[in-house]
């Protein structure tokens, strides 16, 4: 091999390295700017999911935060409902137990500290829809207020006292015990049961004088039966008490009272007796049914809209 050949030979080599370095070099580039491009790409992709996700996000907690708001709200409603309902159970039931008050017993005051509690119950609850049961309830506690207040069971006992005088009373007159009852036309047929018994009583029973110093003293069962016409008549009392019917409360009153003088007009407890009767007497009881059907409208109002 001549020098020539070599030579030749090593510029052939030396011109392939070259070439093969500037094809290194080139693939090089290329796969660094591919590299870099995919770089910038996945830099642009990530820029932009970051926004998007970010704005996700906040858009997620927004929808969170109006959700936890509206679960608040619905919470808040929920008790509301709640607590009205249950404040609406118990109005029914205490103004419902004040009508029955007034409708069975008439009795005033203690209707009226039942509508009080209710009215309470309804000063702590703000809802619209009660203000129609508020105006309707403090107008009827205010016709209630102004009416009389009779004391049954005061009276009552009165009247269970002057009973129980009555059978400690000894008969002994000088005059003459023999009365009839009149029977009202307007009285029940209750009344009209008693009263015929009492006549009847009283046909049975007749003591007159016998001499002008005389006193007179009747049988036992006489006296059995003046005391039971008289526990008669104030059982008829309390009849009419309960009843507020005054022109009965007045007739048996007055009948016991009569009864009382003709046959223990001898007696020391008989004035003390007479003059309990005569205050029991000038009591009025005849006042007017009182109602509360204004709070009864609007509390069926609303319980319509509940």
């Amino acid at each position: 091999m001549t020098e020539t050949t070599v030579k030749s030979a090593g510029k052939r080599l030396a011109l392939l390295s070259l070439c093969l370095a500037l094809l290194s070099i080139i693939l090089i580039g290329n796969l660094y700017y591919r590299c870099m491009q995919l770089r910038k790409a996945a830099q642009l992709e990530f820029d932009y999911l970051d926004v998007h996700y970010t704005k996700q996000i906040q858009e997620y907690q927004q929808t969170i935060a109006k959700l936890q708001q509206t679960n608040n709200n619905l919470t808040n409603q929920l008790t509301q409902l709640s607590t009205n309902k249950t404040n609406i159970y118990q109005i029914n039931q205490l103004i419902s137990l004040a009508n029955q008050t007034l409708v069975v017993y008439n009795d005033v005051a203690s209707a009226t500290r039942l509508l009080n509690y209710a009215k309470e119950l309804l000063n702590g609850n703000n809802d619209a829809l009660f203000i129609q049961l508020k105006l309707a309830l403090s107008s009827d506690l205010e016709h209630l207020n102004q009416l009389p207040i009779i004391d049954s069971i005061f009276l009552n006992g009165q009247l269970n006292a002057i009973a129980t005088q009555v059978t400690l009373l000894n008969v002994a007159n000088s005059g003459v015990i023999s009365q009839k009852t009149q029977v009202m036309p307007n009285q029940s047929n209750w009344h009209k049961f008693l009263d015929n018994i009492k006549n009847d009583l009283f046909e049975l029973v007749t003591i007159s004088k016998s001499g002008t110093n005389a006193t007179v003293i009747p049988l036992p069962a006489q006296d059995i039966i003046i005391r039971q016409n008289i526990q008669l008549d104030l059982l008829n009392a309390r009849i009419a008490l309960l009843e507020h019917d005054e022109v009965n409360w007045k007739f048996s009153l007055e009948n016991a009272k009569n009864t009382i003088a003709l046959a223990f007009r001898n007696n020391f407890m008989t004035p003390k007796i007479e003059d309990e009767l005569n205050q029991l007497l000038n009591l009025d009881i005849g006042i007017d049914r009182a109602n509360i059907d204004d709070t009864l409208k609007a509390l069926n109002k609303l319980n319509e809209l509940n």
